[in-house]
């Protein structure tokens, strides 16, 4: 999105105040004070907050509405842009006995699984009244990566072939009938169609440097492979992808991340609103993209003294439980935060 509050004049055609990608500038929002291409109208800005009552014209229009922009579209100026800066409200924080929150799962039964690499357990706990943890049960297993089926059981990722599974309340982790052979398994996740998608990368040694060292695979919860496998390579970046084809590729904004601040993104989560929330750990900061792969809004979780955000769970609509990792990777008091955050997200 275009942030900048400098006043820079272009020399070029402008792109798109939202992408910055497309140069087809189709659209202005008088009430943004943004241009805008064909898909950013309909995909982004029809988002926006109260976006239904926003004026837009047609760019034949500009300069016809008093809106005091009539200048070439090659060499207007920028004007200073609305912040999308969202923020977070902190309402109760929870002390785990993890390093790391690297994964948090909702169950039906009102509890939690959360995970750590490093210390090497996966608990199921729930959220007491006087801001405690209860840990209901725990397995002292190395988890990657975890995710739930719809009839209760969790699914492993160990960054093996084979995902291992825990079936609905055991206490014991057994081999799952989902093997991938020649890659080993990284982040797992089962979608609203019940379907699997694994990311995966192929066993050492992998050269990051080649593209197609790493690939997403979907498939059936019957264990049959679909058809569709995209490669990619690992990057510090969200791919959206429809149908097997990459749709958008994100790859943070030029006000957060730089050389010395890249973006990482670790966790992703959706919201009832179909929007991803990204957690970018290492800078402190959620990034909400629209279905496609757009950034709409970012939000800075340190205002609120959310420190480290890496996973995260939508509890219900505004709220959403956040679990950290430490400074120091061996102290075992990662923090789950449950906090506030816009409906309209």
């Amino acid at each position: 999105m275009a942030l900048s509050k400098s006043m820079q004049k272009a020399q070029i055609p402008l792109p798109c105040e939202l992408c910055e990608i497309e140069t087809k500038i189709q659209w202005k929002c008088i009430d943004c004070i943004l241009l805008l291409c064909d898909k950013c109208k309909n995909k982004v800005h029809s988002k926006f907050k109260k976006a239904k009552d926003h004026k837009i014209i047609t760019i034949k229009e500009v300069g016809l509405h008093g809106d005091d922009s009539g200048q070439n579209i090659s060499d207007t100026q920028c004007k200073d842009q609305q912040d999308t800066q969202i923020r977070i409200k902190a309402i109760r924080e929870y002390t785990t006995e993890l390093s790391q929150v690297v994964h948090i799962i909702q169950c039906s039964d009102n509890g939690f699984w959360i995970h750590d690499c490093d210390s090497e357990k996966i608990q199921k706990v729930t959220l007491q009244p006087d801001s405690s943890l209860k840990v209901l049960l725990e397995l002292k297993d190395f988890a990657q990566c975890t995710s739930l089926t719809r009839n209760g059981d969790l699914l492993i990722s160990d960054l093996t072939s084979n995902l291992q599974i825990l079936n609905g309340n055991g206490k014991k982790l057994t081999i799952s009938i989902y093997n991938f052979k020649s890659y080993k398994v990284d982040p797992i996740h089962i979608n609203k169609e019940n379907q699997l998608i694994v990311g995966a990368i192929k066993k050492s040694p992998v050269d990051y440097s080649v593209p197609g060292g790493g690939v997403v695979i979907v498939i059936n919860m019957d264990g049959n492979i679909k058809p569709n496998i995209t490669k990619e390579d690992e990057r510090g970046r969200v791919v959206t992808l429809e149908k097997g084809t990459i749709l958008n590729v994100y790859s943070g904004h030029a006000d957060i991340n730089s050389k010395n601040h890249p973006f990482k993104p670790q966790r992703l989560v959706a919201t009832q609103k179909d929007n991803i929330i990204v957690s970018d750990t290492l800078n402190n900061t959620l990034h909400i993209l629209d279905n496609s792969g757009h950034l709409l809004f970012y939000c800075n979780t340190m205002e609120a003294g959310v420190m480290g955000p890496f996973s995260m769970v939508v509890i219900e609509p505004g709220k959403l439980l956040i679990g950290c990792s430490t400074p120091v990777i061996s102290a075992n008091n990662a923090k789950i935060y449950e906090v506030e955050i816009s409906k309209d997200i």
